[in-house]
């Protein structure tokens, strides 16, 4: 399909991070797309329930950032606006059981909250024509074709509510709720049978600590950027 010859509808649900990723490829491809999002959408930067990792600080691995910028150029700037720190002619502290390592941070690199990340990237999205949100709504199944061979649309209702449910039709059902999906159970409904999830238990914990610098050491924030001191287990 040429860029000239779009397909009409597309619905994605939910609206976090790989919503609004997916949303923007769409947009090349679809008149309309349509994110359906349970939760309100604040009217700032700010923490939304349920959304998982919110508290700790973030920062893009180099090809997270690379495929980010191509989608969405210039974002870091929007960032930086907010006041997000940037790593630019700052210096690393690297510490470990064998020594200490200092030097300049490898690369250009801005640290974020999750919430001014997924702020930028919405009113990003916000601005694409065609894009729209459905806000305070869930979806509660999919829609099929007669013969169950294609999904057409989906079912959704207010939020919380026992109002009225509504049928969105699509031509493209996108499921991007994360942890909450109910997938598997709409597959299942439709009669098909859904592969057993493998599961991997990593293990891995971490935690987050915010520390007011002391005002004697302020000057020391303008050049150092991150310490790293690398704990040991047992």
């Amino acid at each position: 399909m040429s860029m000239e010859q779009k397909w009409e509808k597309a619905v994605i649900i939910g609206g976090s991070m790989a919503g609004l990723m997916t949303a923007r490829v769409l947009s090349d491809y679809y008149e309309e797309v349509v994110i359906v999002e349970k939760d309100d959408l604040p009217d700032q930067p700010e923490d939304r329930a349920g959304t998982p990792h919110a508290f700790h600080p973030h920062r893009f691995t180099l090809r997270g950032k690379t495929i980010t910028d191509r989608l969405f150029p210039g974002f870091e700037d929007d960032l930086l606006a907010l006041g997000a720190p940037s790593s630019q002619n700052k210096t690393v502290h690297n510490m470990n059981q064998y020594g200490s390592m200092v030097g300049p941070y490898p690369r250009k690199d801005v640290k974020f909250s999750r919430a001014a990340l997924e702020w930028v990237i919405r009113e990003r999205v916000k601005k694409i024509p065609g894009v729209r949100f459905i806000t305070r709504h869930e979806v509660l199944r999919l829609i099929t074709a007669p013969d169950q061979k294609a999904v057409i649309g989906v079912q959704m209702k207010e939020h919380g509510s026992h109002g009225q449910q509504q049928e969105l039709a699509a031509d493209l059902v996108v499921d991007t709720s994360g942890r909450g999906s109910k997938l598997a159970h709409w597959l299942e409904d439709m009669g098909l049978e859904v592969p057993a999830p493998d599961l991997l238990k990593a293990d891995i914990g971490y935690a987050t600590r915010r520390y007011k610098v002391p005002a004697h050491m302020t000057h020391i924030v303008q050049e150092w950027d991150v310490i790293n001191i690398t704990g040991q287990t047992g």
